[in-house]
């Protein structure tokens, strides 16, 4: 299973193009604005020149219905993208086009399903994953004193542009990189050594981070790792039911006791007054409103730069209409309607069902609780997007359906992986 170099060089520009457009969006240019739209533009070269590369070809190796139904989601997305440029294209909409995550950019990341079949080499996954991190854990590093040995509390009061401007997008960046790579935690049987520690130190940072931020989807989101790591554990080990039970109820008690014992630090005080509070409902009422009466806007959505009308947030920057919702499902009937929004939930649940269920590979049963993880972020601000993670989710949804990568023989695996530098 290892591809000849020059194949999958070329989905390494993507991977690039992914790390380097967050860091240059996310990092840089709340700082230096025109400097971190400089570093941006560089990643979103990487990423082009990668999709000049895709081929109009068979998939993978899986029953045709998966292939026309990953096809018919490959063709909608271009449709969600072109209705949005029939409005017009003016410089704002190429500023949008290169700027939002969550818009055109994100829209292209299928893409990477039509160049699968090129690509055979597990390791490279790893390795970015590993970079990753390392990334993760510089930026925490380099910003210890302000994310961990500062009070948040700002962030309970003021405008929604005051929030912003106290460094809470902080309680998230780590995990930018972090989250994507715990596909290293779940695979944790065929990691090198390296590659774990420095993997556990990324997440137990970013974990930390989004804590002191209170960004309670952030600290969700590493708790269902958690979880789906335990799961992966005890359906990969032949243990005993009571020591299941004994583990399960070991490890809950103590990160009960941990949380407890330090719940009096300051870095807990934004979460635990952020944690019974409502933040979402009332842009979601919004967006219900926006949408009422209009079936069309339903089924279809309203395109990539589709807008709902919302008094409480845009308000107070002056406008009224917002491309973005916090809510990842509503971000999808936004922009393409519930129609994208099944296919979306139809191609990653039935690639989690065909990794877990219909293989006796625990690497592949690793990637389909990663699919599955993310079907679960659809609560919070999960939608189609150019990040790393927006890049692994296509990318694994091919491997857990297709049969070869399912098959493939374990100890063949574990020499690969264990190997990796």
């Amino acid at each position: 299973m290892i591809a000849k170099k020059n194949e999958d060089n070329y989905l390494l520009y993507l991977f690039v193009g992914a790390i380097v457009y967050t860091i240059g969006y996310e990092i840089v240019h709340p700082q230096y604005k025109s400097f971190g739209h400089f570093v941006g533009m560089m990643g979103v070269c990487c990423s082009f020149y990668f999709y000049t590369r895709c081929c109009l070809d068979y998939l993978f190796d899986t029953d045709r219905t998966i292939q026309v139904i990953l096809k018919i989601f490959i063709f909608y997305a271009f449709v969600v993208i072109f209705r949005g440029l029939l409005n017009g294209i003016n410089s704002g909409t190429l500023i949008d086009i290169l700027t939002q995550k969550r818009g055109v950019l994100g829209y292209l990341t299928p893409l990477v399903l039509l160049y699968f079949v090129k690509f055979s080499d597990i390791r490279l996954i790893f390795r970015v994953c590993y970079i990753a991190c390392y990334i993760s854990i510089i930026f925490c590093v380099l910003n210890f004193r302000e994310i961990f040995l500062t009070s948040h509390t700002d962030v309970l009061v003021g405008s929604w542009e005051d929030i912003f401007e106290a460094g809470v997008n902080n309680g998230q960046i780590p995990g930018y990189f972090v989250l994507p790579s715990s596909l290293i935690i779940l695979s944790y049987k065929f990691m090198p050594k390296k590659y774990l520690n420095v993997s556990l130190v990324a997440f137990i940072l970013s974990l930390g981070a989004a804590i002191s931020y209170g960004r309670r989807s952030y600290v969700a989101f590493h708790l269902i790792i958690l979880l789906f790591f335990l799961v992966h554990y005890f359906t990969s080990h032949r243990i005993q039911a009571w020591q299941r039970f004994l583990l399960l109820t070991t490890l809950l008690s103590l990160g009960l006791v941990i949380f407890f014992l330090f719940s009096e630090l300051s870095i807990f005080d934004v979460f635990l007054s952020r944690l019974g509070e409502d933040t979402r409902g009332g842009v979601e009422d919004e967006f219900f409103r926006s949408f009422r009466d209009k079936e069309v806007d339903w089924f279809w959505g309203r395109g990539i730069f589709g807008t709902y009308y919302s008094w409480s947030v845009s308000g107070k920057a002056g406008s009224f209409y917002r491309t973005v919702i916090e809510t990842g499902y509503l971000q999808f009937i936004l922009n393409g309607g519930i129609i994208v929004l099944v296919l979306y939930l139809f191609i990653l649940l039935k690639a989690s069902f065909l990794g877990f269920f219909r293989t006796k590979n625990t690497l592949t049963k690793a990637f389909a609780l990663y699919l599955f993880a993310n079907v679960l972020f659809l609560q919070s601000g999960n939608s189609l997007e150019f990040t790393l993670k927006g890049v692994f989710i296509w990318l694994i949804v091919t491997i857990c359906n297709s049969k070869k990568w399912r098959n493939s023989i374990e100890d063949n695996n574990l020499l690969i992986l264990k190997n990796m530098k």
